[in-house]
């Protein structure tokens, strides 16, 4: 996010059943460019266990790369990732409230899909490798496996912007 002096990172999940979890989107200061700083993790979810337990890897993998060009959306204060077994996840850099002086942003996650278990898949669920943004908003997102891909709109309320 070069405009806001942002930038996303992720962990990546690289073992099944949350045998290295947890694996996190952080979004980090990076003003000065030498010294980045963490200021916001991506939030739990109320089902991180059971997803944990359901099979295949379940963590942050893929973020949405801002690259340069007229094919894909340049992201400023969201970005779109992928999540194994938790889908697809979109998250957005959100100030902080009004009255704090100098507090840094932090992330909400905007939305979220979570396709149904492919058949044939070996892990017994989804496991959402990458997620791209097209230049009309579009995310495609394929499955490591037998899932295929998945092009979705997003219809939140909050821009993905």
């Amino acid at each position: 996010m070069f405009k806001r002096r942002l930038a996303w990172a992720s962990d990546e999940d690289t073992a099944d059943n949350c045998k290295d979890a947890p694996k996190l989107v952080w979004l980090l200061d990076i003003r000065a460019e030498t010294n980045p700083v963490i200021i916001g993790t991506a939030p739990l979810h109320a089902d991180d266990g059971a997803r944990c337990k359901a099979g295949g890897r379940f963590g942050a993998h893929n973020l949405h790369p801002n690259f340069p060009g007229p094919l894909y959306k340049r992201l400023e204060n969201t970005t779109v990732a992928s999540w194994f077994n938790g889908g697809v996840r979109l998250f957005r850099a959100v100030e902080s409230p009004s009255g704090v002086p100098d507090a840094p942003p932090h992330v909400e996650e905007i939305g979220f899909y979570i396709p149904e278990t492919p058949q044939k898949n070996p892990s017994g669920t989804v496991q959402i490798n990458h997620a791209i943004v097209d230049e009309r908003g579009l995310i495609y997102a394929n499955d490591r496996f037998t899932g295929g891909l998945y092009i979705l709109r997003y219809t939140g309320r909050v821009p993905l912007d």
